[in-house]
């Protein structure tokens, strides 16, 4: 693991570098998440995968590639991973797996939006409470961990047909960063990460094996 103080000063530069498009990412993100709940349909789902494809592309480009990579290797291989999923967001625009439905379950649009509002909200709060300092701290919607997070939530919205394997890179990065965060560098609040990450991916996966399951009952 890199010291502490070189993953604040990554995240320094590469806030000072790009604000204030934060901003500008902070509204298309939580404009298109609303839309997605208000007028859910064929073009809220292109709209969000759209966003959420950009976000991924620009994380994984511009935080991993260009900022991490620099300091630790690993960065390309974060960086790459995350452009898969964001190739996925792209492919499904044409494919239609993923419905944004939030009037199919009430339960899990109303859980995907508690894991949305962490992510844009209560998790920057939270760092700012445990005395983190701007530009030395995570930015939603694009660095890592509010990322992961709020895609998880979205995705909670799409639990009509079971695409349990979206959820898994959002997962795969909540173990790296929302275990050895906090355990190597006391950063309580990545603690969230693998929580409600985690959270989503479990649903995501008891929803997928309810359903093959109810499927061998009908076969």
């Amino acid at each position: 693991m890199m010291p502490l103080e070189t993953w604040l000063s990554i995240y320094a530069s590469y806030n000072s570098a790009f604000f204030p498009a934060h901003v500008l990412f902070y509204v298309i993100a939580i404009g298109a998440f609303v839309f997605t709940l208000v007028k859910p349909g064929a073009i809220a789902d292109i709209i969000m995968k759209s966003v959420l494809a950009l976000l991924w592309a620009w994380t994984g480009v511009l935080f991993f590639i260009l900022h991490y990579a620099p300091h630790n290797t690993a960065g390309y291989t974060f960086g790459v991973v995350f452009l898969i999923l964001t190739i996925m967001f792209v492919t499904d625009i044409f494919l239609k797996k993923l419905d944004f439905d939030p009037k199919y379950n009430k339960n899990y649009t109303y859980t995907g939006i508690g894991v949305a509002a962490w992510a844009a909200v209560l998790y920057p709060a939270l760092s700012l409470a445990l005395g983190r300092t701007w530009p030395s701290m995570a930015a939603f919607p694009i660095t890592p961990g509010p990322l992961v997070i709020f895609t998880s939530g979205v995705l909670l919205l799409t639990l009509k047909e079971s695409h349990s394997w979206f959820f898994g890179i959002p997962f795969i990065w909540a173990l790296i960063q929302g275990i050895g965060a906090p355990t190597y560098w006391g950063l309580y609040e990545d603690y969230s990460i693998i929580l409600l990450c985690g959270f989503a991916f479990f649903v995501a996966w008891y929803y997928q094996s309810k359903q093959r399951r109810e499927a061998k009952k009908k076969g």
